[in-house]
């Protein structure tokens, strides 16, 4: 999945779509920017389903070029928009079972503080506001994956196969309050 992240940073149209999505919102105001960014990636990209037990990792444009994604794809724009404008994020995975999961984008908020941050979950493929996510009682597991942007770009630039990938920095989800 930051693969297709890293792959959608370094295109300037990823610039522009998180620019384009931001445009009516006040400097350094995380909530319009937030909501206008999932605003933004609900009007372009359809949920639509995915062959059952394969996950589909495309990048923005691509999602954004068929109109279409799955969960995966949706968190991947997510990301993309998210990180382009200077939000620190990730992905949350949770498993409903052992063959059964969802993946939705977390970010930290407020973006820009010397204090104290709270992981906002993010869940683009329902529409429902920022903050909501899965009910956690549902779920058997809940695994945080932080993206590390300077890491996957520069791997990306440099040519090496996927096999020599950055590993993302996983953490136990907390549990919801």
């Amino acid at each position: 999945m930051f693969q297709a992240v890293a792959m959608s940073l370094v295109e300037p149209a990823t610039r522009k779509m998180a620019c384009d999505a931001v445009r009516n919102c006040p400097a350094r105001d995380d909530q319009c920017e937030v909501e206008a960014v999932a605003s933004w990636i609900r009007s372009k990209i359809t949920y639509r389903g995915e062959i059952p037990g394969f996950d589909l990792f495309q990048k923005i444009g691509v999602s954004v070029d068929l109109a279409a994604g799955d969960c995966d794809c949706m968190t991947i724009a997510g990301l993309s928009l998210l990180t382009e404008i200077g939000y620190t994020c990730g992905v949350r995975i949770v498993m409903f079972s052992q063959s059964e999961g969802h993946a939705y984008s977390i970010l930290r908020l407020p973006r820009l503080t010397n204090g104290q941050q709270s992981v906002v979950p993010l869940d683009l493929s329902e529409q429902v506001a920022v903050g909501w996510e899965v009910d956690r009682g549902q779920t058997i597991s809940a695994v945080d994956y932080w993206f590390e942007p300077v890491a996957w770009i520069a791997w990306k630039q440099s040519g090496q196969p996927l096999s020599r990938s950055p590993v993302p920095r996983a953490e136990r989800a907390a549990p919801p309050v």
